[in-house]
């Protein structure tokens, strides 16, 4: 299909320091937008300025867990050929980048993204490099 592999950079935490980060994916005026559990951040997306360098972040339910997809194309075989130390430091920098913007753009929410704070580097993390897997 020529989209290349799409790898997992599975990252856990002490706790899940996200769960302050806006739900900003729809109008909280839908019914179901409205209770507390939905409106936590459940997964965002990072679009890079190059190509094809895409990440999508998700959390696990009950779980102090950030998984981080990536690939696609070049990129995914780029990341292949790095050291599981240099994909997570990636990721990490991404979130990071991530938690700038929201603090720059959310208003109303301003206290609950200020104390958030994300740790220098996950306890555990797992990667996978499926485009290496022979099987």
């Amino acid at each position: 299909l020529g989209v290349g592999a799409y790898n997992k950079c599975c990252m856990s935490f002490e706790k899940p320091f996200w769960d302050n980060l806006p739900r900003r994916l729809a109008p909280s005026s839908l019914p179901y937008w409205t209770d507390s559990l939905s409106r936590r951040f459940d997964f965002i997306g990072h679009a890079s300025e190059n190509r094809g360098k895409d990440i999508l972040f998700f959390t696990l339910h009950n779980a102090p867990i950030l998984v981080a997809i990536y690939g696609g194309s070049d990129y995914s075989h780029a990341m292949e050929n790095l050291c599981d130390d240099e994909v997570v430091a990636g990721c990490m920098n991404v979130m990071k980048k991530l938690l700038s913007k929201a603090r720059s753009e959310c208003r109303n929410t301003r206290r609950l993204i200020n104390e958030l704070q994300i740790p220098d580097w996950p306890l555990d993390y797992f990667v996978t490099r499926w485009g290496s897997d022979p099987f």
